[in-house]
């Protein structure tokens, strides 16, 4: 599993543009947080993936959404 954490423009529809990109790579959302903060969004997904480029892919293409400012990965210690 591995969690990413997305900032943004918030606008409607950018959860189900983020879900959409997740689901079209055949990954699992375990988990998802969204918190708004005036226009701004901050959203955490926690994913079942099968592999390195699995998530590469989900990176890019989250990356090039409308209002996407940053994708990274969360790392727990």
């Amino acid at each position: 599993t591995v969690t990413l954490r997305v900032h943004a423009t918030d606008r409607p529809g950018l959860l189900a543009s983020i879900t959409s990109v997740i689901s079209a790579v055949g990954a699992n959302i375990q988990y998802l947080d969204s918190r708004p903060d005036n226009q701004r969004a901050r959203i955490e997904a926690t994913l079942d993936i099968n592999d390195r480029e699995q998530f590469e892919r989900i990176l890019k293409n989250i990356k090039r959404l409308p209002g996407i400012s940053d994708v990274e990965r969360v790392y727990h210690v």
